[in-house]
């Protein structure tokens, strides 16, 4: 860890999709360096407790297989067009998942991604949310963050496109079991897909904005 990521304090986490589950882990582990989380489409499963991610999935996500179809879809292919995905490939995946980008904007995704050589970790991503080993280091990972998270009284605001199918409700489980919640303006977006900081962003900056005026 570099010098100045020692004397980090006072930061303010912004996650999204895999940025949540890298992210809240890096928090769970320095969480004295970090004084409120941001959480925006975004989702931590607690093995130990699936049946509330499948309650929710199951009650609330217009279509509840979209992600095992994701996961299928990355485990069958060996290489992603990138660019393509982003601005309509996953339209035959699943709704709600497209960004609303240009050309170019796609292509800038897509540039550190030139060919299968680079995009292992796009590959494997979506098989790594569940892994199948009960004593894989993932699972230990995600229950110790699980552990820090449902004692987080510190400021959790969540900010989720209600169009997303796949994590657009995992809100609620953060709401329920993470105590820095409660008495937040959460924001839910109804129109707003999973990649929420495109289709919502001066609203996203609006509210981290305002969460740091108004805790620091």
């Amino acid at each position: 860890m570099s010098t100045k990521a020692r004397r980090l304090r006072g930061a303010t986490f912004f996650g999204q999709d895999w940025g949540s589950l890298i992210g809240l882990a890096v928090v769970a582990r320095h969480e004295d360096r970090f004084d409120r989380i941001v959480m925006a489409n975004g989702a931590l499963p607690d093995p130990r407790k699936l049946e509330r991610l499948m309650a929710v999935t199951l009650a609330s996500s217009p279509d509840p297989g979209a992600f095992p179809r994701w996961q299928a879809y990355a485990a069958a292919a060996t290489e992603l067009d990138i660019a393509g995905l982003c601005t309509s490939g996953f339209d035959e995946i699943a709704h709600g998942m497209t960004v609303p980008i240009s050309a170019a904007e796609a292509a800038a995704h897509a540039a550190p991604f030139p060919d299968a050589s680079y995009q292992a970790g796009a590959l494997v991503f979506p098989a790594l949310v569940m892994p199948q080993a009960p004593d894989d280091d993932v699972l230990q990972v995600f229950m110790a963050t699980w552990d820090v998270l449902e004692r987080w009284r510190k400021p959790f605001l969540c900010l989720y496109g209600k169009a997303d199918p796949v994590i657009g409700h995992f809100d609620q489980i953060f709401l329920e079991f993470v105590p820095g919640t409660r008495g937040l303006p959460h924001q839910a977006f109804p129109n707003a897909g999973h990649f929420i900081q495109e289709h919502e962003p001066a609203a996203l900056v609006a509210a981290i904005d305002a969460l740091v005026r108004t805790t620091s």
